[in-house]
């Protein structure tokens, strides 16, 4: 198998940076130290680096749709209720695309 010299070269460092960076992260057990070498070693031959291309990605909005009128007006108001520019976004995308009528 042949692995791109960028990620052989710093796989230690990636599956440190995955470990830590993961929800997961809490079943691998780490020493006050770190990973323990036998930890790494095997886990370091479990990795496989790959590439994909994506030739199309298809989406679909989920904005509570499924919802009935007053649960959406609900979810629209908190979410614009909010600091957080993200979330009023969101809410602005639920009605815009939200049911009609």
């Amino acid at each position: 198998m042949d692995i791109p010299s960028y990620f052989a070269e710093g796989r230690p460092a990636v599956l440190h940076e995955l470990i830590r960076a993961q929800p997961l992260a809490a079943l691998v057990h780490a020493g006050p130290s770190g990973l323990d070498a036998n930890h790494i070693a095997q886990t370091m031959k479990a990795i496989v680096g790959f590439e994909i291309a994506v030739e199309r990605l298809t989406g679909q909005w989920k904005l509570s749709q499924n919802r009935n009128a007053a649960d959406r007006a609900g979810a629209v108001a908190g979410l614009g209720l909010e600091t957080d520019e993200a979330a009023r976004t969101i809410a602005g995308r639920m009605r815009e695309f939200g049911p009609k009528g």
